[in-house]
């Protein structure tokens, strides 16, 4: 809860510091799927103070221990949050290719899942990393899965879904 306080008053360093001690404080907790399930969210969460901080380097470790966790909870929302901010982490450092990989899985999952706000936030990545890999007709077809479901809901205009506001940027 500190860590969520501390993220929320905008005190990413803090909140890194207070996310890493809850995990080394669930390492010592007997294994449950609760305290599985808490880690990979601790995780999720420090990506999110991370991406605040500007610290993409420490991501990808965080992600990459939590996705065997949320693999064996047999949980494809947190899979797909997973592979998304892999994408996402990916993207910000220049590594399209392993982008578009991670990007496709996230949509893959969140499909497997029947989340369709997790299906917005993986269209959103797979846009941008199209874009940026030059491939602009792949990247509008992203971008437009985005426009039509704010067509059917303008609620979704102003609802964060991953790293933007998608109805914003994909115009």
């Amino acid at each position: 809860q500190a860590g969520q306080k501390a993220a929320g008053r905008r005190a990413h360093h803090e909140a890194v510091t207070w996310f890493e001690q809850a995990l080394a404080a669930l390492a010592r907790l007997p294994v449950t799927t609760e305290r599985q399930a808490r880690a990979v969210d601790l995780r999720l969460d420090i990506r999110v103070a991370l991406v605040s901080r500007g610290d993409f380097a420490s991501i990808l470790p965080h992600l990459d221990q939590a996705m065997p966790l949320a693999e064996a909870l047999g949980d494809l929302g947190r899979q797909s949050a997973i592979a998304m901010g892999r994408a996402h982490t990916l993207w910000a450092n220049g590594d399209f290719r392993p982008a578009l990989e991670a990007g496709e899985q996230a949509l893959e999952l969140a499909r497997r899942g029947n989340d369709s706000r997790a299906e917005l936030s993986a269209a959103f990545v797979l846009g941008e990393i199209c874009y940026a890999l030059g491939d602009y007709e792949q990247a509008i077809a992203h971008f437009e899965v985005n426009i039509e479901a704010e067509s059917i809901d303008p609620n979704r205009r102003r609802q964060p879904a991953g790293p933007a506001i998608p109805g914003v940027v994909n115009r």
